[in-house]
């Protein structure tokens, strides 16, 4: 089991109507993470919690290609 600190990138989408030149106001939001860290070939999955029977909880998956840094926490 490895903790981790992931920066990444989410996509963003407007609701409704706009002007074009809202366009320019529109970017990608820069998102970050923490927990339990599994790597996949082309993603990886970030899970809050897990029991000792590996049961869990609250998991996120984000593509590769979105992942900007992984930083790795070590426990004491």
């Amino acid at each position: 089991m490895r903790l981790a600190i992931v920066e990444w990138l989410d996509s963003y989408a407007s609701h409704g109507w706009e002007q074009e030149s809202e366009l320019n106001y529109m970017h990608p939001s820069k998102c970050v993470s923490v927990g339990i860290l599994r790597k996949k070939d082309d993603c990886i999955q970030i899970t809050q919690s897990q029991t000792s029977e590996k049961h869990i909880d609250h998991t996120i998956v984000i593509p590769k290609c979105a992942v900007k840094r992984i930083r790795y926490l070590r426990i004491r």
